[in-house]
């Protein structure tokens, strides 16, 4: 009898085991759903990095100019 009971548990951790690993494999496959919406052209992907650029040169000529740390200036851009 003990037995029985034993196995009995043990195939019903397996079945909740492989439950949980079939939620998180269909939330995995949303997860990449997801991402491969969001992708970018190479050139959507270099004009907005020439954008993030010039506008870290601005801050760098700012800073220089003005001897104020870039961090300040980032925090009061942010806003």
């Amino acid at each position: 009898m003990l037995i029985y009971i034993g196995k009995g548990c043990t195939s019903s951790k397996i079945s909740k085991t492989n439950e949980n690993i079939n939620k998180k494999n269909v939330e995995l496959v949303h997860s990449i759903d997801s991402l491969t919406k969001n992708t970018f052209s190479k050139k959507e992907l270099k004009d907005e990095m020439e954008k993030i650029m010039w506008k870290f040169l601005e801050l760098e000529e700012l800073s220089d100019k003005n001897n104020i740390p870039i961090n300040e200036l980032k925090y009061k851009d942010m806003k």
